[in-house]
């Protein structure tokens, strides 16, 4: 079990990422020089789609379409009701890279919060993902429905002491 465990409800109007960082931030304070161990899960790069507008400047191009990225719109592709357009697959796409970006901001800032209370150099940071996203590769969007590549091959970050700066390990 954990000692303390802060769940952050799912909305669709809001990331949790940035509430996380700054109930980490809190947390941290209450620690002294105790060993922490800290898993972070977040929903922010999952559907809907939310890149903020920094992020939505550098990834989406211009779309007149109908949809924005919310997962009800989604659905409908993946269930037959709305044929998207290769310029709607393309929006799609854009949006969940922002989004994708956004969470990295976050990360980053978390980071670097490491860094100034000196913790960077002695902290582990692990971050992988639980499954990818499709978006018509196979046919279809979204995830859960298949095993193809770009669903079960997620990114696995270590950082920490003892951990070889640089290191590639081929899949």
């Amino acid at each position: 079990g954990f000692e303390t465990f802060r769940y952050f409800e799912e909305t669709k109007m809001e990331i949790s990422a940035p509430k996380a960082l700054a109930e980490i931030r809190t947390w941290l304070d209450s620690l002294d020089e105790r060993p922490f161990f800290l898993f972070l899960h977040t929903f922010d790069v999952h559907s809907d789609y939310r890149p903020g507008p920094e992020q939505r400047a550098l990834f989406t191009r211009p779309y007149a379409g109908p949809l924005d990225g919310k997962t009800a719109q989604i659905r409908q592709i993946r269930n037959g009701r709305y044929r998207p357009t290769d310029e709607d697959i393309r929006h799609l796409s854009d949006l969940y890279d922002g989004a994708i970006r956004r969470f990295d901001d976050s990360l980053g800032e978390l980071l670097a919060e490491l860094s100034r209370r000196g913790l960077a150099e002695q902290t582990h940071v692990i971050v992988t993902s639980d499954h990818g996203e499709e978006f018509f590769d196979h046919g279809s969007v979204l995830h859960g429905r298949t095993l193809y590549e770009e669903m079960i091959r997620v990114p696995l970050i270590v950082r920490g002491p003892g951990v070889a700066a640089g290191r590639r390990v081929a899949p």
